[in-house]
């Protein structure tokens, strides 16, 4: 919800779980290292890379 003053945004209302949320991803985009561990992190998936499937391994559907 965004609130008025003079016909111009003013503030925004969100709910706790949002507020908690956005500073969670801010303090991630914050941290140079963890941007850069999410990027390789990426694209080593995106390259069939990453860990193995091991569903099943010891009785784990």
């Amino acid at each position: 919800m965004t609130g008025t003053g003079n016909g111009r945004p003013a503030a925004v209302v969100v709910s706790v779980e949002e507020r908690e949320s956005l500073h969670e991803t801010l303090e991630i985009l914050s941290d140079a290292e963890m941007v850069s561990s999410l990027l390789v992190t990426g694209e080593e998936i995106a390259r069939g890379g990453g860990l193995p499937d091991r569903r099943g391994a010891r009785g784990v559907p």
